[in-house]
């Protein structure tokens, strides 16, 4: 069973590897550059390879190549199986990127906007060390963080096709527990629908918005380690989705109301998230642009957005991603008494407020008093009037 696992794993990793390495998508310059000052280039067709590897899936389970059910009867070891790649794959990177060639020491990888010139050499960019702490190295931490921004092995971008191949694996899982409450109750949920549909729109929404991605955190802030490596092979896909399980058994159901109360507090999250995230990126893109209606506002001499949704709270997008990971915990949570689903959420809660600290302590660091202003203009660190 387990090698079986195994097999299932890699041939699913590789099969998404080879769809996006080969299917066409729109080439766009993105927001990081390479070691040697240029832009980056990504072919953004993420939402075409998902359609096709999800379709491949339906089609082997109606002919019963692959059962709709594998994954929910065989979770454990297909879990397993995906952790000794995701540790095999961190490991390679590490020891990748102990080659004083290939390690990058900078906190940032420097964008397209701190270059001097469109052409600018690598001499001619702005330094990301002058605008963080220094930080010790050790095997732990490079083995966590990583040693590179944005490595690619040919034309594969390893950190896109992270991101793709995770949120793959994750609609699998959640749409065989869908038909394994099919295969044991003879009908699908109100809860189960209200939870698929949800989750479902989170994936491919994130998945049509690649192209705002490549302006975020974890594109220009974060290695590629242990942490995003095995995040997006084994946490993403395996832990995500824990608010599904308690539904394919559960004899309870949800109400028309509580399903619409719920999916509006989703969606309120969804509108706070992706509200924030692309009024940065039209700001990114053009300083002068308003969202929305709203015109960007900035500290005096900086960089840093003060208005719309940014002049809410600090990180108004994390309150935002809290709320979409509460409305997912919900369905689980009313229909079987279960307080595991609630882990999703408390998740974020547990990732974000020491991000946003952190984002503070870096970006007091690098601006001193004007980050101090704008920390009097914007108080509130997440949660507007109360946090």
């Amino acid at each position: 069973l387990m090698m079986e696992s195994l097999l299932f794993v890699l041939v699913a990793d590789v099969a998404v590897a080879a769809l996006y390495y080969f299917v066409p998508g729109p080439h766009i310059e993105g927001y990081v550059c390479d070691k040697d000052g240029d832009v980056l280039i990504y072919n953004l067709n993420g939402l075409r390879v998902y359609a096709i590897a999800v379709v491949t899936w339906v089609l082997l389970g109606m002919t019963n190549v692959l059962p709709y059910a594998y994954i929910y009867d065989n979770f454990y070891s297909i879990a397993f199986a995906a952790n000794c790649i995701g540790l095999s794959l961190s490991l390679y990177f590490w020891y990748r990127g102990q080659d004083p060639n290939v390690f990058e020491p900078q906190r940032r990888a420097v964008t397209k906007d701190q270059r001097v010139g469109p052409q600018a050499p690598p001499s001619r960019l702005i330094s990301h060390d002058d605008h963080a702490p220094p930080t010790q190295r050790s095997f732990a931490f490079d083995f966590y963080t990583g040693g590179e921004f944005n490595p690619r092995l040919g034309g594969l971008d390893v950190k896109m096709y992270l991101y793709l191949i995770g949120a793959w694996l994750l609609q699998v899982v959640i749409l065989s527990a869908m038909m394994a409450q099919w295969e044991q109750q003879g009908s699908i949920s109100i809860a189960m629908l209200l939870y698929v549909f949800l989750f479902s729109w989170f994936i491919i929404e994130y998945i049509y918005h690649e192209h705002v991605h490549l302006y975020t955190y974890d594109i220009f802030a974060e290695k590629l380690g242990f942490k995003l490596i095995w995040g997006c092979l084994v946490f993403y896909p395996f832990f995500y989705p824990i608010g599904v399980w308690s539904l394919v058994t559960a004899q309870k159901d949800l109400t028309v109301v509580e399903a619409g109360a719920i999916a509006c507090l989703f969606y309120m999250g969804w509108m706070l998230t992706r509200g924030a995230n692309m009024q940065k990126y039209v700001f990114k893109l053009d300083r002068t642009a308003s969202f929305m209606g709203i015109k960007p506002e900035v500290i005096p001499d900086t960089r840093i957005l003060c208005s719309g949704f940014w002049g809410l709270s600090r990180h108004i997008n994390y309150f935002g991603e809290i709320l979409q990971g509460f409305a997912l915990a919900l369905p689980g949570v009313i229909v079987s008494g279960s307080m595991l689903p609630l882990a999703y959420p408390l998740y974020y809660i547990a990732l974000l407020i020491p991000r946003q600290f952190e984002d503070d302590r870096l970006c007091e660091f690098k601006y001193g008093v004007k980050w101090q202003r704008y920390m009097e203009k914007v108080p509130y660190r997440i949660i507007p009037f109360v946090f």
